[in-house]
């Protein structure tokens, strides 16, 4: 599947035309700026709308997006001539609506330790949970139990929502290639299935089974240009691999590697 727009943004549409039913977590690893959290929020707001949450995982991250001169819509208000805006609505929970008059959400806006620690709340009218950048940067201090976290929160919003005969809450997630060994992806258990994707040049990987769908760009024509430009021109460090190739910074394989084990004779056994 091309995962790319004609102009070279990511197609967050592409990815997301999916059932609840068939896959209810999307996991999306990508290169800086390539356009996966502003398709899913034009996805989620204008193109096919729907009430959702959207996650952050620190508090100080929505204040800041509140302030009008940092909301996270300015580039979509711009190309789609539109007014989305990001309000307070009580004190840890703020809201989307379309305009900074209104007082109608169109989704609801808390950081995932807030919201992790609420437990039966009634959230049957919201279809998604979108948790954007939840792999942290490395010079950020990491949340504690932060898999978990996110498992509580789907949860606490999802309910029994197919046992009453609905469908279930998307959860997408998206984030860049930092951290290899952040406790979502471990929670998850996708790690082996991106170092696999990654090896073998496979951008996005199907799981029925579990309900999963896993999204890997790593041919995004916006990141081919982005070389050029004065940030990353000449420069060749782990930021811009992590960047520019979406490679995991913090992986080494070394001298691992897959052989026959019948060439070889066991010496000890640990456990069963």
């Amino acid at each position: 599947m091309n995962l790319y727009l004609p102009e070279g943004w990511f197609d967050a549409h592409k990815v997301l035309k999916v059932s609840p039913y068939q896959f209810s977590k999307i996991i999306m690893v990508g290169g800086r700026g390539i356009g996966k959290s502003y398709g899913v929020l034009e996805e989620l707001t204008l193109n096919h709308p729907e009430k959702f949450f959207y996650i952050r995982t620190k508090q100080k991250e929505i204040d800041l997006m509140v302030d009008p001169d940092l909301n996270p819509f300015q580039k979509i208000n711009i190309n789609r001539k539109t007014t989305l805006t990001m309000k307070k609505k009580q004190k840890e929970i703020s809201m989307i609506t379309h305009d900074v008059e209104s007082n109608i959400p169109i989704a609801l806006v808390s950081a995932l330790s807030t919201i992790s620690d609420v437990r039966g709340m009634n959230a049957e009218d919201y279809t998604t949970i979108f948790y954007d950048e939840f792999i942290p940067e490395k010079h950020v201090r990491k949340m504690k139990h932060q898999g978990s976290a996110v498992k509580h929160m789907y949860e606490t919003l999802n309910r029994n929502r197919e046992l009453d005969g609905a469908p279930p809450m998307r959860l997408i997630m998206c984030a860049n290639s930092e951290d290899l060994s952040n406790d979502v992806l471990v929670e998850y258990d996708v790690i082996d299935d991106l170092i696999e994707m990654k090896e073998k040049g496979i951008e996005l990987k199907d799981f029925p089974d579990r309900s999963l769908r896993l999204v890997y760009p790593q041919f995004s024509p916006i990141s081919d240009k982005k070389r050029s430009t004065a940030q990353y021109k000449g420069e060749s460090g782990s930021y811009e691999k992590m960047s520019l190739n979406n490679e995991f910074t913090h992986y080494y394989k070394g001298n691992i590697a897959s052989l026959n084990l019948s060439d070889f004779e066991p010496k000890v056994m640990i456990g069963d």
